[in-house]
């Protein structure tokens, strides 16, 4: 199964071993000179970041075993101590960033960072069906876990449990939150804290705002709409915002109008083809829409006060206080000009991603990221050029040769 269940690269002899993804990492971040910063605000990296939520959630491989309910999942353990650097075998969940000669990580007596693979969801092409592949599956593929369109499902959820859980019986439709002023974030906000990992504080703000503008839309409408009437106009609003206001900054006009992408200013839209297959590419979540990561900056902006992002990962506790309350938030990610979409992130993304509070040193999102993409199989730049992360079963239909490698996959 290794040559198509194993990550990119790990097929490679003695000596020609990809290297590390942190010392790729700590190389782009020693050579990368920042430019002034650009005209765009931190709004646009918050936006990106809830949109993709939004479209975009694979999840991690899991144990599965018996309990006394029945089946039970459980995290698989992955250099949880960061010192016993386990054999890459380029094939098991666990596959760990060797970070053994980093020197920040050394200092701190660290070998490795941990990383696990994303779940297998193998569907769709099976290479079976091809006479050299007769009895054997196609290469591991990954799950979307969310809905892969651009619904409010950020706000309400993919599943039928989540929405059961947060939809209110009642007219008008409103989610529950504490009454009082924006000083103080819903109680709804808890429930999505949990389901959706918010990870950051601004991330966490730009959820409590959607909360309201829902509670907003049920109770302002005529006749009181029903959940899925308010649904539908709050998943509309995010679609406007996207198409109107966020696209044409990160594509540009010449790209917004040769794919018909703007909104219509009047009347109803007949472009909508439901034989084209809304499902998000693999390369587009795993890397393309990761762009934003270089735009964060160290600091959130509140009302007179900075809120550094070390420290209040997965941590709500500043949208309770005035100065750093979701609105005040807000408004400093329209307000601040966000970092150069380049090859460089900011130290709090390099060393101390998740870093809690006992923690020596955090991890490093691009380690994670080229991490990731070894996982998924991703081609590299020049296999992107090439068209080489188009399916397995078109690209072998194409080159009619049993001899290939798909992103560094073996099939």
């Amino acid at each position: 199964m290794a040559g198509v269940d194993a990550m990119r690269g790990s097929d490679r002899l003695f000596g020609a071993e990809l290297p590390s993804p942190r010392a790729v990492s700590a190389m782009l971040q020693k050579s990368e000179q920042r430019p002034q910063r650009g005209l765009i605000t931190l709004m646009v990296m918050q936006w990106g970041q809830f949109t993709d939520h939004d479209i975009v959630h694979t999840p991690e491989a899991a144990l599965v075993e018996s309990g006394k309910d029945g089946e039970e999942t459980k995290p698989v353990e992955c250099c949880e101590s960061g010192r016993d650097l386990p054999f890459g075998d380029g094939v098991s969940d666990c596959q760990p960033i060797d970070v053994s000669e980093d020197p920040l990580h050394r200092s701190f007596n660290r070998a490795c960072m941990k990383f696990v693979r994303s779940l297998i969801a193998n569907q769709g092409c099976v290479l079976g069906r091809y006479s050299f592949f007769e009895g054997s599956l196609g290469p591991r593929e990954q799950l979307n876990q969310i809905t892969a369109y651009l619904d409010g499902s950020a706000v309400y959820g993919s599943r039928t449990l989540w929405r059961r859980a947060t939809r209110p019986y009642r007219r008008p439709p409103q989610l529950d939150q504490q009454p009082g002023s924006w000083t103080r974030p819903p109680h709804a906000l808890r429930r999505v804290d949990l389901a959706l990992e918010l990870k950051q504080p601004a991330l966490a703000s730009m959820h409590t705002l959607w909360v309201r503008e829902h509670n907003a839309v049920a109770g302002s409408c005529v006749g009181q709409p029903h959940w899925s009437e308010t649904r539908r106009i709050v998943g509309a609003l995010i679609q406007l915002i996207t198409y109107r206001d966020f696209l044409p900054i990160v594509l540009g006009n010449t790209m917004m109008k040769k794919f018909d992408l703007y909104p219509l200013t009047s009347g109803l839209s007949d472009t909508y083809n439901a034989s084209q297959d809304a499902s998000v590419l693999n390369v587009f979540g795993t890397a393309a829409y990761r762009f934003g990561h270089t735009l964060v900056d160290d600091m959130l902006q509140g009302e007179g006060s900075a809120v550094p992002l070390v420290g209040n990962f997965f941590n709500p506790e500043p949208l309770f206080h005035g100065e750093s309350r979701p609105s005040a938030l807000l408004e400093g990610l329209a307000t601040m000009n966000a970092q150069p979409a380049d090859a460089y992130l900011v130290p709090a993304l390099t060393n101390n991603l998740f870093k809690g509070h006992n923690d020596p040193v955090g991890m490093d999102l691009m380690a994670l990221n080229i991490q990731r993409g070894r996982d998924h199989g991703l081609p590299t730049l020049h296999g992107v050029e090439g068209g080489l992360w188009t399916s397995p079963c078109e690209f072998l239909r194409r080159s009619g040769t049993t001899d290939v490698s798909l992103g560094g996959r073996r099939i």
